[in-house]
């Protein structure tokens, strides 16, 4: 994986923690750049990953659902899958909402800072940290 250390540690953990929905052994982006948001996302991507797993558990599909990318792109959190449904949308579209409005460093409530060569969602005290 050509990552950062601490976006390596967390990817690994996912995968050892949810095997079927997320893959090593694919040509997914996943594979290769695992879950591409800074630290203080993660406590929002897990959530998202455990309740799109207990989703899957409970209403199960006709194929394999699998998580195939975990981003931050203009701001905002993505995850992208193969199989898709109004509820899963929800659910991804529940902790993107939640994560617009989460430092991407520090995981405090933040906001988008537009101000910068690269747009991030900040708190006060990490924007002040530039």
């Amino acid at each position: 994986m050509n990552i950062q250390e601490p976006q390596k540690s967390f990817t690994q953990s996912i995968i050892h923690r949810f095997p079927s929905l997320l893959s090593t052994d694919s040509d997914d982006p996943i594979s290769t750049f695992g879950i591409e948001v800074l630290p203080g996302w993660f406590p929002i991507v897990e959530q998202m990953i455990d309740q799109i797993n207990t989703y899957e558990t409970q209403h199960g599909y006709g194929g394999p659902l699998h998580i195939t990318q975990i981003k931050t792109k203009f701001c905002m959190l993505r995850c992208n899958t193969t199989l898709h449904d109004e509820e899963l949308d929800n659910i991804i579209g529940q902790y993107a909402e939640q994560a617009s409005k989460t430092c991407e460093k520090c995981g405090l409530p933040g906001k988008i800072r537009l101000n910068r060569p690269w747009k991030l969602v900040l708190c006060d005290a990490c924007e002040s940290k530039r």
